[in-house]
Formats: structure tokens, sequence, C-alpha cells
């Protein structure tokens, strides 16, 4: 049997950081339209639980990502990255968000 985390302490998450394409930083990214997916309803589902999150609702940071993305209506994965260069998710966007700071905790 599997326990929940909510019943085994030791598996819960203490902490949270998020690496990777932000909401924020989708229009300094200029992807093409075909590159974005529209958010589906289980998306708008998953951001509302998100966003309810004891974590995430105790970070101004983090709301802000998951209104912006709600606001916005799309979603990235990261893969698309490769529309902008083959090699540009590897060689310069998580290299520069590591390098800068670049996720929220």
């Amino acid at each position: 049997m599997h326990r929940q985390a909510r019943e085994e302490p030791g598996l819960a998450v203490r902490s949270l950081a998020w690496l990777g394409v932000l909401p924020s930083d989708l229009p300094a990214l200029q992807l093409p339209a075909h590159a974005l997916l529209p958010l589906t309803p289980t998306d708008h589902g998953k951001l509302a639980s998100l966003a309810a999150h004891p974590l995430v609702s105790k970070c101004p940071t983090w709301l802000q990502q998951i209104h912006e993305q709600q606001k916005a209506g799309y979603k990235a994965e990261i893969q698309s990255l490769t529309h902008i260069a083959q090699d540009y998710l590897t060689s310069s966007y998580i290299p520069t968000k590591i390098r800068q700071g670049g996720w929220i905790t």
C-alpha cells in the first residue's frame, strides 16, 4: 500500500523551486504561435490546485506566475525552445537561468 505525503512526514515536500520556462519568460522568447499550447480545463484545475497549496499560496512570486499563465491562456513546454535553436535550451537558456538565479523558490 502506498502512503500519501500527508500521512508520512518524511514524504512531504518542504520546499519547491521552479526552474524552467516561466510564464513571464514567454513574451521575450517570442516563440511562434504553433509552439504555444492552449490551457486545457485540466491545466486550469492544476493551476488552481497549485495556487491553493500552502507552500505556493504564501509565495507572491509563484502566485504571480500562476495568475499570469491563467490570464494568458496558454503554456509552452520546455522543449518548445528548440524553435529558437536546436541547442538553445542546453547551450543558453538553462545555463543562463542557473548562472543568474532565474528560478523561483
